[in-house]
């Protein structure tokens, strides 16, 4: 299984990582675009020898922290599945692990996208991540 584990900066990032290790052929995981609240430190998971790739992705949880939980993507929302898509190509991904709230959210309203492409993203449907009080 070739992993990819989303915004090094976060420290459940580097757990996944370590508990994926021993199961996954290769790891890759993605760093940029500042996390919810980031202090600039780039994260545990971006030093880790078990890491077998890094790739820069734009940043675009501005929408999500607004509160705008939106059916179809935004601009920055779809230059980052974008990037996410190039990634999964270039490096062979199966599974995607996001370490961070906003990114759960936007791979649970591509997640048909990403399978069909033959990307498994480990979230659940967007409609349930979106609740009763946004707009479907």
């Amino acid at each position: 299984m070739n992993v990819l584990i989303t915004n090094s900066q976060e420290l459940q990032a580097y757990i996944i990582l370590r508990s994926l290790r021993p199961e996954a052929q290769k790891i890759v995981i993605t760093e940029g675009g500042d996390s919810v609240g980031s202090t600039g430190f780039r994260g545990m998971a971006r030093y880790s020898r078990f890491v077998d790739a890094r790739y820069s992705v734009p940043h675009f949880a501005d929408d999500w922290l607004a509160g705008r939980l939106e059916a179809v993507n935004t601009e920055a929302e779809e230059a980052y599945i974008r990037r996410i898509e190039e990634i999964c190509r270039i490096e062979n991904i199966d599974v995607i692990y996001p370490s961070l709230d906003p990114e759960v959210y936007l791979f649970a309203k591509n997640k048909e996208r990403l399978v069909s492409r033959g990307v498994l993203s480990v979230v659940p449907e967007a409609h349930i991540i979106r609740g009763p009080w946004t707009r479907r």
